[in-house]
């Protein structure tokens, strides 16, 4: 009698223990799958900000919808002109997660200054702040340039720099092109002279070799950004001239074309006040006493002994012509709850 009850208080002990092992099986079933939904659902908010940032979103914005009967929320936060951080958060039954994500894209214009060539600077009484990069060879006495120097192998070197860093090179350099399908339009004479239209960025195209393009006095911009591309025989020049001196770098966007085989490729510019982004690759150009806000890429640059040249970046370069958005990192920040 006592063995029997024994066998069936056994029994009875072990149908309560897999009733309770089922229901904990199931419930880790439903958690698992609760957490997969909301996984899932979190990512959709991610891809939903990436795709608004590729559009051209260009402030920090928020963001909330469902899928699958599953809500989720996101925000994305502007940190550089090309980096956002997404925060994007979903629930399914009592179960929350978030995911984190960075979208990055390059910039192709980093440098405040970027010398191909040649890079001379004897005494400058001036200050080159900023990011300065150079394929080539820069001879320096003085003051140094440069926040920090890039030098790109296997020729890149420089006698008087305080923050060098040698980076695998040569680093490539486009040559300018002119853009397809505009036909020539510089303004009457090649003369850029007091108030001057952008029409918001249209192309200005200059190339005519017998028609020299010249920025002359103060130069304002309207209906930014000006955009204008210099042929590669056509003369340039800026010297004396205060171009966009109250406006950001990117309203003044100049594309020179250049011979770097020709010595007379150049850019004149020795007495000049900018605020402009200037790609001129296969040019070179002397300044003596000159301020330079923005972006310049040259193939030579020789700093007059004892000259006064400044040369001082501008974040709204960095942006430009950039890279196309990429999602660089994604990852989990928060649990089940």
């Amino acid at each position: 009698m006592i063995l029997s009850v024994l066998v069936l208080l056994v029994v009875s002990l072990l149908a309560a223990l897999a009733f309770a092992t089922a229901r904990r099986s199931l419930a880790q079933g439903a958690q698992a799958a609760d957490q997969g939904r909301a996984d899932a659902t979190a990512e959709i908010g991610v891809y939903e900000a990436f795709a608004r940032i590729d559009q051209g979103a260009a402030a920090a914005f928020t963001g909330s919808g469902q899928a699958g009967g599953v809500g989720y929320s996101y925000r994305a936060d502007l940190v550089t002109p090309n980096q956002w951080t997404i925060r994007s958060e979903a629930t399914s039954g009592p179960i929350t997660r978030a995911l984190t994500a960075t979208v990055g894209r390059g910039t192709r214009y980093p440098y405040t200054l970027f010398v191909d060539e040649r890079l001379v600077s004897d005494q400058n009484r001036g200050r080159i702040a900023g990011r300065v990069g150079t394929n080539g060879t820069a001879l320096v006495t003085g003051r140094p340039v440069g926040d920090q120097q890039d030098l790109f192998t296997p020729s890149g070197t420089c006698d008087h720099c305080n923050h060098p860093a040698t980076l695998d090179g040569p680093r490539k350099l486009e040559p300018v092109t002119m853009p397809v399908g505009v036909p020539p339009n510089c303004p009457e004479g090649g003369l850029f002279l007091g108030v001057v239209d952008g029409r918001s960025g249209q192309p200005v195209v200059c190339d005519d070799p017998a028609l020299p393009v010249v920025f002359q006095g103060d130069v304002t911009i309207v209906n930014p950004p000006l955009v204008v591309y210099v042929g590669r025989s056509v003369p340039l020049t800026l010297d004396g001239a205060t171009v966009n001196r109250l406006g950001k770098a990117a309203n003044v966007q100049l594309y020179v074309a250049g011979d770097a085989t020709d010595a007379e490729s150049r850019v004149l510019a020795e007495r000049a006040n900018l605020t402009v982004l200037l790609f001129a690759p296969g040019r070179s150009m002397a300044l003596d006493t000159a301020d330079l806000t923005g972006s310049l890429t040259i193939r030579v640059l020789e700093i007059a002994q004892r000259g006064r040249v400044d040369v001082t970046d501008d974040p709204s370069v960095a942006p430009l012509n950039g890279g196309p958005w990429r999602l660089v990192d994604l990852r989990p920040v928060g649990s089940g709850r």
